[in-house]
């Protein structure tokens, strides 16, 4: 029993290594993709993405560049508990990389 969950276990260590080779260097990723629902209900004081692209005044999946840095640090201080839209930016995509790699 023991070396089927072994075997199983390297399976998977074996499907995360390729995964993680794929995703190696730079990639483009939409704002929807990072700031998908789970991650807005478990980090933000949001329900839905929706609900975050709208408290940003923009379309879902619009670009986030018309913004300016200030008004993205203010953003994210009023509906996260981030200090700045850039360290929230850096956990959306800590988190899309470690679900990338474990899909």
């Amino acid at each position: 029993m023991e070396l089927k969950g072994l075997d199983e276990f390297k399976k998977r260590l074996n499907r995360m290594t390729e995964n993680a080779k794929r995703i190696e260097g730079e990639h483009s990723v939409s704002y929807v993709d990072l700031f998908n629902d789970s991650f807005i209900m478990k980090n933000t004081f949001l329900d839905t993405s929706e609900e975050f692209f709208n408290r940003l005044n923009l379309e879902v999946g619009e670009s986030i560049a018309k913004a300016s840095e200030e008004e993205l640090d203010i953003f994210a201080q009023s509906v996260s508990n981030f200090e700045s839209w850039k360290e929230l930016r850096g956990k959306a995509v800590s988190e899309y990389t470690l679900r990338k790699i474990i899909e």
